[in-house]
């Protein structure tokens, strides 16, 4: 599904221009289908390339060998505006396969910036023209990583609607048909009506995926653990990734 759904909100005497943003496409034949509710009629299709997919140049290989780590990338963002040597953005509201609402944006301070040495991520409703906005950052075109220990800092929203994360998607993805052959690993998702509001407390989740196991068959690895004041206060998130295995942790706990 590269759009997400569509809506009409009712019938119309004269075409109407639909459209939806940032749906990636490899190069090659595509074979299309429109599935639709009601009659339609449809007078065109348009593809219009917004943005070419990056391919990362580099991939920091680590060594699982011995006991001391060493940091070999960071970001501990002390600028004053998002580093573009090190991050690029999704952009668009095509759905990103989850049927995600909102628009991501491309640096635009209200849905990304740098405050007092943290990112912000804000999502806002009713913006733009859209009825959520927010931001999605990776350092694909960047940096990739293979193995080693990946680990953040990071407050997540309460509330229903809200799902943070923090996570890896392998080299390989391209667009909807990479995924999951290309690898996934969910350092941490955190959904909003798992946390109290009041308290903040919560849970992490963290998984796996692959094109043998992932969560549409239900049988991905994945563990889960219970977060005090997730909201409020800063937590550390990490993986181990092993050749023969990943072990997550919050706050040093596996």
């Amino acid at each position: 599904n590269i759009t997400g759904d569509l809506f009409i909100s009712k019938p119309s005497p004269t075409f109407l221009t639909l459209s939806k943003n940032g749906s990636p496409l490899n190069v090659g034949l595509h074979k299309m289908k429109i599935h639709f509710n009601n009659p339609v009629n449809i007078d065109w299709v348009k593809f219009i390339l917004i943005k070419e997919h990056e391919l990362t140049p580099k991939t920091m290989t680590q060594s699982m060998d011995g006991s001391d780590w060493k940091v070999v990338w960071s970001d501990e963002f002390n600028g004053t505006q998002v580093d573009s040597s090190k991050w690029t953005y999704d952009i668009g509201n095509w759905g990103w396969g989850n049927g995600e609402n909102q628009y991501y944006t491309e640096a635009r301070t209200e849905n990304a910036r740098i405050e007092n040495g943290h990112l912000i991520i804000e999502a806002r409703r009713n913006d733009m023209g859209q009825e959520w906005t927010s931001a999605r950052l990776t350092t694909r075109g960047k940096m990739s990583f293979l193995y080693g220990k990946i680990e953040f800092r990071a407050k997540v929203p309460a509330h229903k609607g809200n799902w943070a994360a923090g996570w890896t998607l392998g080299d390989e993805y391209i667009d909807v048909l990479s995924w999951p052959y290309c690898g996934e690993i969910d350092i941490l998702e955190s959904v909003g009506y798992e946390i109290d509001d009041h308290t903040g407390n919560g849970i992490a989740h963290a998984s796996a995926h692959s094109g043998a196991d992932y969560f549409k068959v239900g049988n991905q690895p994945d563990g889960m653990i219970k977060v005090k004041n997730m909201n409020n206060a800063f937590h550390t998130y990490a993986v181990e990734w092993s050749p023969g295995e990943i072990k997550s942790y919050v706050d040093g706990s596996l």
